[in-house]
C-alpha cells in the first residue's frame, strides 16, 4: 500500500518532465528544421540571375518541404536582383506543442518560430 501512494505522489512531477521534454523537443526540432529551410531556401535565390530572381519568393518556398507547423509565405528582401547585394530570407511558421501537456505560461499554445539568412548576390 506504501508503495502505490509514494507512486501516486511522484507520477505527477514523472509526467511534466516526460511530457514537458517531448514538447521541448518538439519545438526544438521546429526551430532547427526552420533555420535549416531558411538556408537553404536564401542558398537558392543568392544564385538566381536577374530573369529568375522575379521568382524568387516562389523557389524559396518550395525548399520549405520539412518546416512543420503552419508555415507563413517567405519574406525575400530585397525585391529587385542587384548582383553583389545582401539577399536575406525570413522562414515563419506557428507551431503547436506536440503534447500540450505543460501549461501556457512554459510553453504557448501557439509558438511562433522565426529563422532569417542573409546571403550575397551571385
Amino acid at each position: 500500500g506504501q508503495a502505490i501512494v509514494e507512486f501516486v505522489l511522484i507520477l505527477p512531477i514523472l509526467l511534466t518532465l516526460v511530457l514537458g521534454s517531448i514538447d521541448a523537443g518538439w519545438l526544438l526540432y521546429a526551430k532547427i528544421s526552420t533555420a535549416a529551410a531558411a538556408r537553404e531556401a536564401a542558398r537558392a535565390v543568392s544564385v538566381l540571375d536577374s530573369v529568375e530572381y522575379a521568382d524568387a519568393r516562389l523557389i524559396a518556398n518550395g525548399k520549405l518541404t520539412s518546416v512543420p507547423g503552419n508555415l507563413q509565405p517567405v519574406r525575400v528582401i530585397p525585391e529587385t536582383y542587384s548582383e553583389g547585394a545582401q539577399v536575406t530570407v525570413t522562414v515563419t511558421t506557428f507551431v503547436s506543442p506536440l503534447v500540450g501537456f505543460l501549461p501556457t505560461s512554459i510553453i504557448p499554445n501557439l509558438a511562433t518560430i522565426e529563422s532569417q539568412v542573409s546571403m550575397r548576390l551571385e
